[in-house]
């Protein structure tokens, strides 16, 4: 077989085998059992940490400062 026309055949067969990686990868991620719903609230014996982290002072090249654990 001369390669102009097995080249068309190999890139077709790899087209194919990306989709189905991707979809697999697509059915893994929508797994119903993989997306059980988390309770809202925590259980009764786990306490919620409301400390604040510790202060990361940054210096602007303004010459201001500003605290990185309050930046989102």
């Amino acid at each position: 077989m001369s390669l102009t026309k097995l080249l068309p055949v190999i890139l077709l067969m790899m087209a194919t085998g990306v989709q189905a990686s991707t979809r697999d990868e697509i059915e893994r991620l929508w797994n119903p059992q993989g997306m059980a719903v988390q309770p809202a609230q925590p259980a009764a014996d786990t306490s919620a940490r409301t400390e604040k982290p510790a202060p990361r002072w940054f210096r602007l090249s303004n010459g201001r400062q500003v605290n990185l654990a309050d930046w989102k």
